[in-house]
């Protein structure tokens, strides 16, 4: 089974979001992720929505998908020794990912 089957979107109340869940917080933030590279294409087709999704929404092509950081999480785990681990869900919270299951030691 591969990771993006065992994917769970969570929706969250719009009065529970943290004040760091706010767009112009995460201006600041922005980072190459776990490549170290920005996807510049991606981005930039990101960018040509009108407004762009919020990172945690941005899907794999740069579109919007309210899972779209459990998805490039679950791909990045794909290409990683951890493919195995069967016992373990993502579980995507806004712009939170938890691990929901038990692991090995």
């Amino acid at each position: 089974m591969t990771w993006m089957e065992r994917i769970i979107v969570e929706e969250i109340e719009r009065g529970d979001r943290p004040a760091s869940d706010r767009p112009t917080h995460y201006e600041a933030q922005m980072s190459p992720g776990i490549t170290g590279q920005y996807d510049y294409e991606l981005r930039e087709k990101a960018g040509m929505h009108t407004p762009p999704p919020r990172p945690e929404n941005m899907g794999v092509e740069g579109e919007f998908d309210s899972g779209g950081l459990a998805k490039r999480v679950a791909i990045a785990l794909d290409h990683s020794p951890v493919a195995d681990i069967e016992s373990l869900q993502i579980v995507q919270q806004g712009n939170l990912i938890r691990f929901r299951g038990r692991s090995p030691n």
